[in-house]
């Protein structure tokens, strides 16, 4: 994506989603106890996700750093106003 962008011209958007790692818990359990779930996330996939990620960086592009513990619209609302700040 970073390689698209800069080749068209482009900045590249990063939206980063902060959760605490009791909240990946209960929603890692959560998902686990729905029939119709299709996520193969376990709490050992998420500590190995965790141990072996790169953050992304401002360099790579514009970056934004969200509460994921915020209910959908208000994630929506943060995410469109820290993009307002970035024009």
């Amino acid at each position: 994506f970073a390689a698209l962008a800069r080749e068209s011209g482009s900045r590249l958007g990063i939206l980063r989603r902060n959760c605490p790692p009791e909240g990946v818990r209960q929603r890692l359990a959560a998902r686990q106890q729905e029939q119709a779930a299709v996520s193969d996330g376990t709490w050992e996939v998420y500590q190995h996700q965790v141990a072996t990620m790169v953050e992304p960086t401002a360099a790579e592009g514009v970056l934004l750093q969200l509460d994921a513990t915020l209910p959908p619209e208000e994630l929506a609302e943060q995410c469109l106003k820290s993009l307002a700040g970035q024009a």
